[in-house]
C-alpha cells in the first residue's frame, strides 16, 4: 500500500507565548496583591477616620448631654418648688390633711415626669424623678391683733409653740407693751426678765431672741446667749416686723417699719447652734401684741405643740427627690431638698 503521508516535518520550535505565560501569571500575582493592599490600605485609612469622627461625636454628644441634663434638673427644681407652693397653698384654702397634701404634691410631681421623660425620650435620654419623699408640717399663724398667749391660757407667763422641730418662713409682726432699757436686757439672766416678750430657742445650745421697744421709742430686737446680748437691731417704733428667715443663705434676719420704710438686720447663726431638733417658747405674752407666722417640722404628723395657738394649720415641710437621667455617654443622678426659707441650720 502506497504511503501517502506526506515528508515528516521537523520538531516545532516552543512559541514567544508559552515561554511568556509563567512571567505574566506572577505579575498578574503582583498587581493583585498591589490592589489588595491598596484597598486595606484605604479601608484602614476609612476605619481610623470613622473612629476620630465617633469620638469626636461622642465628645460632641457628651457634652450636649450635660448641658441637657443641667436644664432639666433646674427645670424639675422649678416644677418641684412650684408644684410645692401650689400644694400648700391649697392646704390654706381647704384645710387637707397631710395624706391629702402628700398625694397631690407626688401627683404633680408625677404629671410634669412624665410630660418631660417624653421629650428626653426623643432624644435618646432616660429621665426621671425618683425618691420622692415629703415631711409633715405645720402652719402656725396668729392672724389678728392680739397678745401672744395660746388658746387655752390669756394668763400664762409661757408656753411651747412647738418642740422638736426644723422652723422656715417666721415672720413676727409686734407691738410691745412697754420701753425697756436695752443695757437692763443684756445684763440679765433672761429667767428674771418679766416685763419684756422674747422668744427662746432651746437645742444644743439655748438662745434668746427679745423683741422690745427702747427707751427712746425704737422697736428692737436682741439676740441673747443667756449670758450677754450678742446682736441688737432696731428701727422707728414702736411698731414692726421681724423676718427671722428672710435670708437663711447669708444667716441674716430683718426688722423693718413699713410705715416709716426704715429697716435693719440682724445675725442668725444661732441657728447653726441648735439641734434642727428644738423647741420655740414664748416668755411673757402679754407683753406684746400683734401677729405671728412660721412653718414648722413634724416627722410623724403630730401636732408640735403643748397649748394651741390660734390657727394651726397641715402642711408640707419640706420635699426630697433625685433627678437621674441616662444615656450611651451619660449617668447622672442628684439629690435635691425644697424647704423655702428654712432657718440657717448647720448643714447635717
Amino acid at each position: 500500500m502506497a504511503d501517502v503521508r506526506g515528508p515528516e516535518q521537523p520538531p516545532r520550535a516552543a512559541s514567544s507565548e508559552s515561554t511568556d505565560r509563567p512571567r505574566r501569571d506572577r505579575a498578574q500575582l503582583f498587581l493583585v496583591g498591589a490592589i489588595v493592599l491598596a484597598v486595606l490600605l484605604v479601608a484602614l485609612a476609612v476605619l481610623l477616620n470613622a473612629v476620630i469622627y465617633t469620638g469626636n461625636l461622642a465628645t460632641r454628644d457628651t457634652g450636649a448631654d450635660v448641658a441637657a441634663t443641667i436644664e432639666y434638673d433646674d427645670a424639675a427644681h422649678d416644677a418641684a418648688l412650684e408644684v410645692f407652693t401650689a400644694t400648700n397653698d391649697y392646704a390654706d384654702e381647704n384645710e387637707a390633711n397631710h395624706t391629702q397634701l402628700e398625694a397631690n404634691l407626688t401627683g404633680g410631681i408625677g404629671a410634669w415626669e412624665t410630660a418631660s421623660a417624653e421629650h428626653a425620650a426623643i432624644r435618646g435620654t432616660m429621665s426621671s424623678i425618683e425618691n420622692v419623699e415629703t415631711t409633715d408640717g405645720y402652719r402656725l399663724q396668729q392672724a389678728t391683733n392680739d397678745s401672744f398667749h395660746p388658746n387655752s391660757d390669756d394668763n400664762t407667763t409661757e408656753w411651747d409653740l412647738a418642740d422638736s422641730t426644723r422652723v422656715r418662713n417666721y415672720t413676727i409682726n409686734a407691738t410691745p407693751e412697754n420701753q425697756v432699757n436695752a443695757d437692763t436686757l443684756n445684763d440679765t439672766d433672761p429667767g428674771n426678765v418679766t416685763d419684756t416678750f422674747f422668744v427662746e430657742f432651746e437645742g444644743d445650745e439655748t438662745y434668746y431672741l427679745y423683741l422690745y421697744e427702747s427707751d427712746s421709742g425704737d422697736g428692737c430686737t436682741l439676740v441673747h446667749d443667756g449670758t450677754d446680748g450678742i446682736d441688737r437691731a432696731c428701727v422707728d417704733g414702736p411698731t414692726f416686723v421681724v423676718n427671722l428667715t428672710a435670708d437663711p443663705t447669708n444667716s441674716t434676719a430683718t426688722i423693718s417699719n413699713s410705715s416709716t420704710g426704715d429697716s435693719s438686720e440682724f445675725n442668725t447663726t444661732f441657728f447653726q447652734d441648735l439641734d434642727p431638733n428644738h423647741s420655740i417658747t414664748y416668755h411673757n405674752p402679754g407683753n406684746i401684741s400683734g401677729e405671728y407666722d412660721l412653718v414648722v417640722e413634724s416627722d410623724d404628723g403630730s401636732v408640735v405643740y403643748d397649748d394651741e395657738p390660734p390657727n394651726s394649720t397641715e402642711v408640707i415641710y419640706d420635699l426630697e427627690y433625685d433627678v437621674v437621667r441616662r444615656s450611651d455617654s451619660l449617668h447622672y443622678r442628684n439629690g435635691t431638698r425644697i424647704a423655702p426659707k428654712e432657718a440657717p441650720y448647720d448643714a447635717s
